[in-house]
């Protein structure tokens, strides 16, 4: 399964951390996945660290508002 747009805690509508991202989707069987949070990359380092083992990110998009 893949899930190509999460919103993480850094961004202003997503809930979770990176990790807690990345493990809920684990769970759930998603084994793509991509965190596209508005106007920061910070959480896509967090994430690659927590999914080396078993989930791969597609890529690192950014939301830019205006």
């Amino acid at each position: 399964m893949i899930d190509l747009h999460l919103h993480s805690q850094y961004s202003e509508d997503g809930e979770y951390s990176p990790e807690e991202l990345v493990r809920q989707c684990y769970q759930k069987g998603v084994r793509i996945l991509s965190i596209t949070d508005h106007n920061c990359v910070r959480a896509n380092e967090e994430a690659l660290k927590a999914a080396f083992f078993a989930i791969y990110p597609a890529f690192y998009p950014i939301y830019i508002e205006k």
